[in-house]
């Protein structure tokens, strides 16, 4: 989950589609296969915080890739609410 300030959820779709976009294009981000899926979707909206789901399988020979994976989730997901 990722969590967006709520005075930005007019701004989510935005957001939700450039990261959807990205999920696509990734090397690491397994893109077929039985019972594979790449999902990103406003979850929630809350007086705190707007909630997005993300879920993704990706490509990873070890705990080090795999993290590696997630930071570069991560740091895409802040630049995708940068540029929105």
């Amino acid at each position: 989950m990722f969590w967006l300030a709520p005075e930005d959820v007019l701004k989510v779709d935005t957001v939700v589609r450039d990261f959807r976009a990205y999920l696509r294009n990734a090397e690491f981000v397994i893109q077929g296969g039985p019972g594979m899926h790449r999902r990103v979707f406003l979850y929630e909206i809350k007086p705190e915080a707007c909630l997005v789901y993300v879920s993704c399988y990706v490509e990873a020979a070890n705990r080090d890739a795999y993290l590696n994976s997630r930071e570069a989730l991560i740091l895409q997901f802040a630049r995708c609410m940068e540029r929105a």
